[in-house]
């Protein structure tokens, strides 16, 4: 017969609600390992998205300057506020990450940003960091695996998307280290990866049209089986003389498919592109960087 958890037990792995997605870290050598890996110190400012449990909390208020932690589940909330009521360099913040801005959280400059994701929302967060680089000067996050892959993936790789080249855009992004289920409450079906993103002073490139660069990348990766000009003529509405001349003056061979192409051939092709007399329509809102396509 099972036994009841001592009390003790009942507050290190409260109940994880379906709804937030929740997977606790509960293996303390990992937090540890993680927050080595964070390599903040006292002059560092963090932000911890979904403190959870305080696992990773409780190594951060020990290295970093001040730890903001925003935490949208209420009694997770109301758990931490008790368990560091004593810890002055904590704030604690009750709200949807998505829903914020980093300048309505934290003050002074850049923050580096650390965080255990709940998988559903991982690459919103992504996009969110992404419109907001000014503000964030590295982030350290746990996320699934298959996400880091893809995120980390470099050209003609099979894992590559629309999305790892937007964050490539504005940011050099390592997979530092695999984290097993078993380190987790409730343990996962899937295996997670810590991804340090370190935001870049400026782009990687500097095409003419930003707006009209990651409308090729969403365009190129929008049909990716097909050939580079078929999915340019079709994603961009253009005549398919135009796409295959664009392709041709950017140098590139004129069957290839967009998931080959760097981020220096995207700015090649999207400056072509905007050169052309019957180049792409220009009454296409901004949309920003490209999302999560395939």
């Amino acid at each position: 017969m099972a036994t009841r958890p001592r009390a003790g037990e009942r507050r290190a792995h409260p109940r994880a609600k379906r709804r937030f997605s929740q997977n606790f870290l509960v293996d303390t050598n990992m937090a540890r390992k993680i927050c080595d890996l964070c390599a903040v110190g006292s002059g560092d400012t963090v932000l911890e998205i979904g403190p959870g449990t305080g696992a990773l909390t409780r190594h951060l208020v020990e290295r970093a300057g001040h730890v903001h932690a925003v935490e949208v589940d209420r009694e997770l909330s109301a758990r931490l506020r008790v368990e560091f009521a004593d810890t002055q360099n904590l704030s604690l913040h009750e709200r949807n990450i998505l829903k914020a801005r980093v300048a309505d959280l934290v003050s002074g400059g850049p923050v580096t940003v650390v965080g255990n994701l709940p998988y559903n929302i991982t690459s919103d967060l992504v996009l969110w960091l992404l419109d907001q680089h000014r503000d964030v000067r590295r982030a350290v996050i746990l996320m699934q695996r298959e996400v880091a892959r893809r995120l980390t993936a470099g050209p003609g790789e099979r894992e590559a998307g629309s999305l790892t080249l937007a964050l490539q855009y504005r940011c050099e992004a390592d997979r530092l280290l695999d984290v097993p289920p078993t380190c987790f409450r409730p343990v996962p079906k899937v295996h997670s990866s810590l991804v340090a993103l370190r935001f870049r002073g400026k782009p990687a490139v500097t095409p003419r049209d930003e707006r009209l660069f990651f409308r090729v990348i969403r365009a190129a990766f929008g049909e990716r089986r097909k050939t580079l000009v078929n999915a340019l003529t079709g994603g961009l509405h253009l005549p398919r003389s135009t796409a295959a001349a664009a392709v041709a003056e950017a140098g590139l061979p004129p069957l290839v498919r967009g998931e080959r192409l760097s981020l220096e051939d995207f700015r090649r092709l999207a400056d072509a592109l905007g050169a052309a007399p019957e180049g792409p329509p220009g009454n296409e809102p901004s949309k920003g960087p490209p999302g999560n396509q395939e």
